[in-house]
């Protein structure tokens, strides 16, 4: 991009999420049209990749599953990063204080294996909401 004379670096603004998924069984949560809009179904938690690796995926693949993927603003992915929280209760908190603390928050899943896997417990919505202008 150019601003008059001066050159400009525009970075990829999109992060390729990956999910595994078997089509027809409970964890196809994930759909995309022929024109490449996103939607998604059910109310829990979606585990995906955002690492825009998709070794981790592949790996994780049942051999009856199959993976989608999708492009969502750099922004989503640094939203999750930012409210995200572990697995398990830390150590000193109580399990009434987690329940309280973990509402709506995203999940970090397998922090020792890869970055960038979570558990948005965004319900449907908010990845169907990236499709919106």
């Amino acid at each position: 991009m150019l601003a008059g004379a001066t050159p400009i670096l525009v970075h990829n603004c999109n992060v390729t999420v990956y999910r595994a998924q078997r089509a027809g069984g409970h964890s196809e949560r994930i759909h995309i049209d022929a024109d490449g809009n996103v939607s998604a179904s059910g109310d829990a938690m979606i585990h995906v990749n955002m690492s825009g690796n998709i070794e981790h995926t592949e790996a994780f693949r049942g051999s009856e599953s199959q993976i989608v993927a999708f492009d969502v603003p750099k922004s989503f992915l640094d939203d999750v990063r930012a409210a995200a929280i572990g697995q398990r209760r830390p150590k000193g908190m109580s399990r009434r204080e987690w329940n309280i603390d973990s509402v709506g928050r995203p999940q970090i899943d397998d922090p020792k294996v890869a970055a960038d896997l979570a558990g948005p417990r965004s319900k449907a919505r908010d990845i169907q909401n990236l499709n919106q202008p």
